[in-house]
């Protein structure tokens, strides 16, 4: 006979799910699913509440959790704030959601009720929703499900809520399991329902995903009394590296650099116990709940006909929920050991070189270790050492990857492991010939020659090899521009602290926000004030091109632009030093938005905002200061300013790497 979960038992599981997660992933790496580091308190949790049983015997815990001295789960003692989501897509969907909202009131929980917005959905595919005689758009489910998790995540965001608790079960992880397993999912793919995960749907929304705070990166260091490598690549992607003197006037000085951090987490505690016992909580302690019928329909989804085969005990022994979750725990050691052999291959074979968040770029060197004195090599398969080498990759990719975490399969790096961790290869005259440069992953990997006598003391027995790593080129017609449109400040007054819009997430590794303030400059312009003056300033976030080095020659010369050829010079200096090759035509670059065509420019000046911004350098002259510059725009003054962060990315990686974090 099921039992019901008792406040304690629940914080138990609460603890393992949480602080056990945490420990993993802090102490070893980011783990496979993107969790990251996780907060060591919890002042406030948020709960999605459906209504159905699993979410009302979830909040009823929390509350109870939350009344008394079980706190070691979440570090101290915390709030709890329901949320439930009215979909809007039927007609009684509001008074369901409200009646839900109601019954977390008399728990004493503070609820709020978030309604989806369809308009997109209405404005592009049909002509009404929820309305008589409408229906809903195409896979209507996965809309629903992007909706509902953006706007969750938005409002723990909102209240300064780090960690979202779902009610997921350990019925759920069997059917999720089992479901993998049909559509051929294998090993670190079958370890069930997660209990500690990033939020979906929400990338790119600031203070959501994989953002919210940041962390300063210090600049780079070496131990080899040299400031950073100078890469030169030819037009096949190959180059050679130097290592030259810190007093080089060619190198830049290394500056910090921002990297996101933070957002919201799922955390599904419940996941050790069975829907029975979830059941038997809320009849025990008089908790209403609402039943789906459709849940129960196995003609409706894959996963009800997978529920009604298991009701029906109708399953071999290996299906059974005992060997399914016995599958899980093999799963999650089998990838929990990948990632503890990845951190040593990454710490005994990997060296960054240099990491310059500021283009995207870095070149790491790569050593050969011969397999009489390599564990993982000597312990394995040659199977399982392709798996892990093709982890590692994945994880040295990603860092400066323009796509999420785990977007490429781990089978897609396979063919490629051994040009890195071979990547000399005997053509059989005796002589190693350089490897090719190649694309993966969103990455394109530039093979390096060393031009340099520093000695790296390699012994005789190994071999190494260098690498740069930079953002794939932009396809023809798909570089990423992103429009912002900064509101123009009412005030003729400038606010001695300038206001910053929302962060905005450019290629999937730039975080920007702007800024306005209306200056003295532009009173004495001879061009006369536009009759209707613009509310906002058009800015444009785009790929640096070829032709923006004409557009800085042509107005050198015909404008007068201050600095004239030396500033062209010194462009290309800064382009040779931080983004050689075609890796400079991947980095973000602030455009005007606006044009003489469309008589949006109102003189020259208006179209002179051309910015490198994580370069801190304008293509028409010194900026004012760091991070802003003096702009005209309708015959006035303005101070542009901005402030950047780099994508959240993998630390414990460059830890291991040899990069100081």
């Amino acid at each position: 006979m099921a039992t019901s979960i008792s406040a304690s038992l629940f914080a138990e599981s609460f603890r393992r799910a949480w602080i056990g997660t945490r420990n993993v992933a802090n102490s070893q790496r980011t783990s496979q699913n993107g969790t990251g580091h996780l907060p060591r308190k919890l002042g406030n949790l948020g709960l999605a509440i459906s209504g159905g049983a699993d979410s009302m015997a979830l909040a009823y815990l929390c509350r109870q959790l939350e009344l008394s001295s079980e706190h070691s789960a979440t570090g101290g003692p915390f709030s709890v704030t329901g949320f439930v989501v009215d979909h809007r897509a039927r007609e009684e969907s509001s008074h369901e959601a409200s009646t839900v909202a109601g019954w977390l009131s008399d728990l004493g929980i503070k609820t709020q009720i978030l309604e989806l917005d369809w308009s997109p959905f209405r404005d592009r595919e049909r002509p009404s929703l929820g309305d008589a005689g409408s229906s809903m758009p195409t896979a209507f489910e996965t809309y629903a499900r992007r909706l509902r998790f953006q706007a969750l995540g938005k409002a723990c965001r909102d209240c300064g809520i780090e960690a979202l608790l779902m009610g997921h079960h350990r019925d759920d992880s069997v059917e999720t399991t089992i479901w993998r397993m049909a559509t051929g999912a294998r090993r670190a793919g079958l370890g069930g329902i997660q209990e500690v995960a990033r939020i979906p749907e929400c990338h790119g929304i600031f203070g959501v995903s994989e953002s919210g705070s940041s962390l300063q990166l210090a600049a780079n260091q070496s131990n080899h009394s040299i400031q950073r490598p100078l890469v030169r690549l030819n037009d096949r992607s190959e180059g050679r590296v130097s290592f030259l003197s810190g007093s080089d006037k060619l190198l830049s000085k290394s500056t910090p650099s921002s990297i996101a951090t933070g957002g919201i987490f799922l955390c599904r505690p419940l996941l050790a116990f069975p829907k029975t016992m979830l059941l038997e909580t809320c009849h025990q302690n008089n908790i209403p709940y609402v039943s789906d019928p459709t849940n129960f329909d196995p003609t409706v989804t894959p996963r009800n006909a997978i529920r009604a085969v298991l009701a029906s005990n109708s399953l071999p022994r290996a299906l059974q929920p005992a060997s399914i979750l016995a599958l899980n725990q093999s799963s999650k050691d089998f990838l929990q050991l990948s990632n503890q052999l990845s951190d040593q291959l990454l710490a005994q074979q990997c060296r960054i070189l240099d990491l310059n968040l500021k283009t995207g770029t870095m070149v790491v060197r790569f050593v050969q270790v011969p397999a009489s004195s390599d564990p993982l090599l000597a312990n394995n398969t040659a199977e399982r050492i392709r798996q892990i080498q093709s982890l590692t990759l994945r994880r040295i990719t990603e860092l400066v990857s323009p796509f999420p975490g785990n977007h490429f399969s781990l089978r897609s790096f396979e063919p490629f492991v051994s040009r890195i961790f071979h990547s000399t290869l005997d053509n059989g005259s005796g002589r190693d010939t350089q490897p090719k440069p190649f694309t993966l992953g969103g990455v394109m990997f530039h093979p390096l020659r060393m031009e340099s006598s520093v000695s790296f003391q390699t012994s005789p027995s190994e071999k190494e090899c260098v690498w740069m790593f930079s953002r794939q080129p932009f396809m023809k017609n798909r570089s990423p521009v992103l429009r912002c449109d900064i509101p123009l400040p009412e005030s003729e007054q400038s606010p001695h602290t300038p206001s910053f819009g929302s962060w905005l997430l450019w290629d999937d590794r730039f975080w920007f926000r702007f800024s306005l303030v209306r200056t003295n400059r532009g009173k004495k312009e001879r061009h006369s004030a536009p009759a209707h003056r613009s509310k906002t300033f058009p800015l444009v976030l785009r790929p640096f091109q070829k032709s923006d080095l004409e557009v800085v020659r042509r107005g050198s010369t015909q404008r007068g632009t201050p600095g004239g050829p030396l500033l062209l010079k010194r462009l290309k200096n800064a382009l040779v030093a931080e983004a050689p090759g075609s890796t400079r035509f991947t980095v973000p670059l602030l455009d005007h938005g606006v044009s003489i065509k469309s008589g949006s420019a109102q003189s020259d000046e208006d179209l002179e905002l051309l910015v490198l911004p994580t370069l801190d350098f304008s293509l028409f002259g010194p900026s004012k200061g760091s991070n802003e510059i003096e702009i005209s725009y309708e015959g006035r003054g303005w101070t542009l300013g901005w402030e950047w962060m780099y994508k959240m990315i993998d630390i414990e990686a460059l830890r291991l790497m040899g990069r100081p974090v």
